[in-house]
């Protein structure tokens, strides 16, 4: 959602590409540490590199997604 809202608000492909993934990296980095860190941390680097990859993929859809829409929108 905060992909969609981000390539809605930017409109350019590339711009609204490059900050959700950027955005959705770092959030979900800072939150899967923090989990894992409580957890007295089970899981592997990898794991945790792998979930936030993922993660920034999904955020970027968002963004393209957004960003598409804005364009149809306002043209």
């Amino acid at each position: 959602v905060t992909g969609v809202l981000i390539g809605f608000i930017l409109m350019k492909i590339r711009d609204s590409l490059a900050v959700s993934l950027i955005g959705t990296i770092f959030s979900y980095s800072i939150v899967f540490v923090i989990s894992n860190w409580f957890l007295g941390f089970t899981n592997t680097p990898l794991d945790i590199a792998l979930a936030v990859l993922i993660m920034g993929i999904i955020g970027t859809t968002g963004g393209l997604i957004g960003s598409l829409i804005s364009s149809r929108i306002r043209s």
